[in-house]
């Protein structure tokens, strides 16, 4: 129950810290370089474009049958944030700019007895992701150096950390950055 509450503190104060267009504290560990514009309890309509993203379990909202999808113009609308990171995978120090993962979930209205994600890839590769790493500003990226991702290029979504910015442990967390990010099933 305290991690809920802690959880819906902190999209209250993002949302607010959004609605006010004032970008949250440094030590927040990025910076919002667009507002949402899509909020919890909006009701989301299926995807116009391309299918990026699929969530499906634990999940309050939907918008095809039982799950909800995600072109990329409608992720975006959830609020766009960036910072910089060495890459673990890269092997290079990039800027990602992406949605971070908190009110990506909050949209989805989770349930309270979620406890972790199961991120796939396009390529079949699946990973646990325990919600505590919530305690960061965990990004579902959507550019690189300000440029979107190709499949070829590991897009179109990543999973990234702000490694440079916390203390987060590269042996547990490096299997957890998901490239070709295709869908999250929350449990």
């Amino acid at each position: 129950m305290r991690m809920l509450f802690q959880v819906g503190w902190t999209i209250s104060v993002y949302l607010v810290l959004v609605a006010c267009g004032t970008a949250p504290a440094t030590d927040a560990g990025y910076r919002v370089v667009q507002a949402g514009s899509i909020q919890p309890g909006d009701t989301l309509s299926p995807p116009a474009g391309t299918v990026i993203l699929t969530l499906t379990g634990k999940i309050g909202v939907t918008n095809i049958a039982d799950r909800l999808e995600f072109d990329m113009e409608t992720l975006e609308q959830i609020g766009l944030v960036e910072y910089t990171v060495d890459d673990p995978h890269l092997i290079e120090t990039v800027t990602y700019q992406g949605v971070l993962l908190e009110p990506l979930l909050a949209v989805a209205q989770i349930t309270p007895d979620a406890t972790e994600l199961q991120a796939t890839a396009v390529d079949g590769y699946q990973t646990i992701i325990p919600l505590r790493v919530l305690e960061w500003p965990v990004m579902v990226a959507t550019r690189r150096d300000g440029e979107r991702m190709p499949l070829t290029a590991k897009g179109p979504l990543q999973i990234a950390f702000p490694y440079n910015t916390f203390e987060i442990d590269p042996i547990v967390h490096d299997p957890m950055w998901v490239w070709h990010l295709a869908a999250l099933e929350v449990r």
